[in-house]
């Protein structure tokens, strides 16, 4: 045997001697754990009991905190709670708006008297006044919605519970001596019906009674407006 094959004998690849390392070292490995676990127990014990005892101390310093913060929490609503009963208890209970009522009577107000009413100015305390003079007085208290701009909610919500009328101071036209003019100025009497009641006076000679027109020249809703405003004579 020549000695070039005696060292290729003898000697050990690349991955060989590999192997041999890992394993020498891996045998260290496991000595030194043996011998950790005989001769050095004890310092492992009281490592771990260290250990222990400073995690318990780490638990109970932040459980204090939480309790110390939760009564802090308590003590703050607590406070907060009798502040706001304090505060409803001294808390003044808003005053309820009265609105102001009048028992104003329309054929005898003046301007100054209307404007009292809840939703009357100047300008309809005017037109009031002017479309009562037309009529000669108001007769019920609905003909208020006929003055322009008086709607029906106005009427209900701010005139009709204020107002009263007295009928004994409406002035009245006499159908049987008034002129033709002096007819057609009144609000419910145009100028056509005037003449014809002039004309039916003309043909059959005084009324005596006024429901005459009704039968012969007036429909129902056109007397029961104007007959409160008729008279047959002067009395």
């Amino acid at each position: 045997m020549g000695i070039r094959e005696f060292y290729d004998s003898v000697t050990f690849s690349k991955r060989e001697r590999f192997g041999i390392v890992s394993l020498v070292i891996i045998f260290f490995i496991v000595l030194l754990i043996k011998w950790l676990q005989v001769y050095q127990a004890p310092k492992f014990d009281q490592f771990e009991s260290a250990l222990k005892a400073s995690a318990d101390s780490a638990m109970q310093l932040a459980l204090s905190k939480v309790d110390t913060n939760t009564t802090k929490l308590d003590s703050a609503k607590s406070k907060s709670t009798e502040v706001e009963e304090s505060f409803s208890v001294t808390k003044k209970k808003p005053k309820t708006k009265k609105i102001e009522t009048f028992n104003i009577e329309l054929n005898g107000a003046t301007q100054e008297d209307l404007e009292r009413l809840r939703g009357i100015g100047p300008t309809y305390a005017k037109r009031i006044i002017k479309f009562r003079n037309l009529l000669g007085g108001f007769v019920r208290k609905s003909q208020l919605q006929e003055v322009y701009g008086i709607d029906s909610a106005n009427f209900h919500e701010n005139l009709k519970n204020n107002v009263t009328i007295n009928k004994s101071i409406v002035s009245k036209i006499n159908i049987n001596t008034d002129s033709l003019k002096h007819l057609a100025r009144h609000p419910y009497i145009s100028w056509d019906l005037a003449k014809q009641i002039l004309n039916y006076r003309k043909r059959n000679g005084d009324i005596v009674a006024i429901e005459e027109l009704r039968l012969d020249l007036l429909n129902e809703d056109i007397y029961t407006k104007i007959a409160p405003y008729l008279k047959l004579d002067d009395n």
